[in-house]
């Protein structure tokens, strides 16, 4: 039980600048595959490590790990093309989260998250979306984009924005505001090892 505490906390913390959708942002005619992702990229706090999904069918994707002081965490990554930018798509590995949070797992939804993504010789950038300005802009309804406000204890003003549009809408979304550097948060670079 206390495995499966610290591996919420691990997990809440690692994406806690993500912004969360039930769908993809990808459809098969955006799925990218790019040779150079694959490997480890060490950053600042932690370690990333690409691998394909299935290495007879790139269409797959890759699976993503992230290793850092709390531990191994893994998710199905997909390579995303929406106008001339890059995005990673990331989506909870399951058996590892079942096994590790049991019960608790039956009562969780895994969501999709999203972020910009640059690969420049051996240097890749991660960059994520301003989960602050985007919350602040679906509030004041400037975004038009299907979502939920959801909030654990009930009080609006700790809500989190939960995307329901389907990823051809969410590709729209994306594209709008590609070029808008108010709506992205940091970047953080990994380098290859």
């Amino acid at each position: 039980m206390k495995k499966s505490i610290i591996l919420l906390l691990a997990m809440s913390f690692i994406l806690s600048s993500c912004v969360y959708s039930l769908f993809p942002i990808y459809t098969p005619d955006t799925i990218r595959y790019n040779q150079r992702l694959i490997g480890t990229w060490k950053g600042p706090e932690n370690e990333l490590t690409f691998k394909l999904n299935n290495k007879e069918d790139t269409s797959e994707g890759y699976i993503m790990t992230i290793i850092d002081s709390g531990g191994e965490y893994k998710f199905k990554t997909f390579l995303v093309e929406i106008g001339n930018e890059f995005y990673l798509d990331m989506f909870p590995e399951m058996g590892d989260l079942h096994h590790a949070l049991e019960v608790y797992a039956m009562n969780l939804y895994p969501m999709h998250t999203f972020q910009k993504v640059s690969i420049k010789d051996n240097q890749l950038s991660i960059t994520t979306f301003s989960l602050e300005r985007l919350s602040e802009l679906f509030k004041r309804n400037q975004i038009r984009l299907r979502h939920e406000l959801v909030s654990q204890n009930g009080d609006p003003e700790d809500a989190e924005v939960v995307i329901t549009a389907q990823p051809k809408e969410l590709q729209k979304f994306i594209e709008v505001y590609s070029k808008d550097e108010s709506v992205f948060d940091q970047t953080v670079k990994y380098t290859r090892e």
